[in-house]
């Protein structure tokens, strides 16, 4: 009532703030802001249904067909809830400027005490926690570049083109003004701007500071381009570069020679014959004093750390997750492990879970850190395939170890080998090759393991 009188009592008339705020009040209805929070606790249920889901198909608990049903009813639920959410945003949007304007008339008017109670209504309008602001703006919590690409990485999935080529060109504290701000954006049309500011995922300020903190207290390290022990390699990734590189363990194996780094990767259901192959390779790489780099799943990659580690070698573990989150949880000794003598890597930030696009963004770093990639083993659609892939993008060498013909997990090797992707690697001198050493070999794997004898003559394929 102090507010309708104040308006009726300056040259402000009612008619031109009522309709404005009649208009706000049509926007938004309790009914509406239930339905919202409703909606963004269904979707938070949802992600973690996908979380179990894969956790459940890696421990195999659920087979492969089941897995991508699941996602796919999970998949078309988040698509729903995102089109309502959106909608609501769209309501909220509107409510937003008739309020704005609403402070304009009545700031004009001087009337400064009508405008507090507007101020926290524009203020709560579209926060579905309906907190009180703690900072201004996103610049508050990330003032400087190294902890302004820390927040990026919180705000955006990785091997984001688009926020990297802004990135490249502005820099990250930019970056996160330009993200909150309508506006131009350099090299984006408005429509592309608003998409890729829409995209952008924005947790409050409070809860942006107190992961970074927790991140610190924590002892995970942050790595930017220019320090001195972040890996130049990298960089040849272009717009696809990391934002940053969250990091547990001796930070001082990114910054050796390219050339001291060999990714070793393939299937996590592998054979025996894959596991023998992984390890005898592990083994060597750490025996000529270099870097086994490994995705730390399952199978191969595991396989291959086990044995880096019990030569007394190096090893780096590239991980989908956060570093604080060992994953699979079946890996949780040997992960740590990595981490005491070795080093974890991961471009997504403490607390992070993997998803599918993690994993397939994962495999532009094992590529791009190492000067060459093996595959052991991997099936028709293995993601390690994408290794060798971004690998032979990038100029890097590659090599794969044959098997079997009847053998399902070779076919992802055979594949590279038939296209000349990859070079041969049937024992541990092709390997030494591939990564040009100058010292001698060390011996190769024991040739009737790789290729047993057959009990009866047969024809040559």
């Amino acid at each position: 009532m102090l507010l309708l009188h104040g308006i009726a009592s300056s040259s402000v008339t009612f008619h031109h703030v009522i309709p404005l705020l009649e208009r706000t009040h049509r926007c938004i209805t309790p009914a509406g802001a239930a339905e919202l929070t409703g909606l963004a606790t269904r979707r938070t249920q949802l992600e973690g249904e996908q979380h179990k889901l894969l956790q459940a198909h890696y421990a195999g608990a659920i087979p492969l067909d089941l897995l991508k049903k699941e996602q796919d009813r999970i998949t078309a639920s988040l698509e729903t809830i995102e089109h309502r959410i959106n909608a609501h945003h769209g309501h909220y949007a509107d409510a937003r400027a008739n309020l704005d304007d609403s402070l304009k008339l009545l700031s004009n008017a001087g009337l400064r005490d009508g405008c507090q109670p507007l101020k926290r209504s524009a203020h709560l309008v579209g926060n579905e926690r309906r907190e009180e602001p703690m900072m201004a703006s996103l610049i508050d919590v990330a003032s400087d570049e190294r902890t302004a690409r820390m927040v990026l990485s919180m705000l955006v999935e990785p091997n984001d083109p688009v926020t990297g080529r802004i990135l490249s060109r502005l820099g990250a504290v930019e970056t996160l003004w330009l993200a909150e701000h309508d506006g131009a954006v350099v090299g984006l049309s408005p429509v592309d701007a608003q998409v890729w500011r829409d995209h952008l995922s924005a947790p409050g300020a409070k809860e942006l500071t107190a992961r970074i903190d927790q991140a610190q207290q924590s002892g995970v390290r942050a790595l930017i381009p220019g320090d001195s022990d972040g890996p130049t390699a990298v960089n040849e990734l272009g717009e696809v570069a990391p934002y940053v590189l969250w990091i547990r363990g001796a930070s001082s194996f990114l910054s050796r020679p390219m050339s001291d780094l060999v990714t070793i990767t393939g299937a996590r259901a592998c054979t025996s014959y894959g596991k023998y192959v992984a390890r005898e390779l592990a083994s060597s790489v750490a025996g000529d004093e270099r870097v086994v780099v490994a995705g730390g799943a399952y199978g191969i990659e595991g396989a291959s750390h086990q044995a880096a580690l019990a030569a007394g070698g190096d090893t780096i573990a590239i991980l989908a997750n956060g570093v604080d989150r060992p994953y699979p949880v079946g890996h949780r000794d040997l992960l740590d492990r990595v981490a005491d003598v070795g080093l974890l890597v991961s471009e997504v930030p403490p607390g992070a879970v993997p998803t599918r696009h993690r994993v397939i963004a994962r495999a532009r770093l094992m590529a791009a850190l190492s000067s060459a990639s093996v595959i052991v083993e991997a099936g028709a659609r293995s993601g390690s395939l994408l290794v060798a892939q971004r690998a032979a993008e990038l100029g890097r060498r590659v090599g794969a170890v044959p098997g079997p013909v009847t053998s399902a997990a070779s076919v992802g090797p055979h594949r590279l080998l038939r296209d000349g992707t990859a070079s041969l690697v049937a024992d541990t001198s092709d390997l030494a090759r591939l990564v040009e050493r100058d010292q001698a070999p060390r011996v190769g794997l024991d040739r009737e393991l790789v290729f047993p004898r057959s009990p009866s003559p047969t024809r040559t394929l």
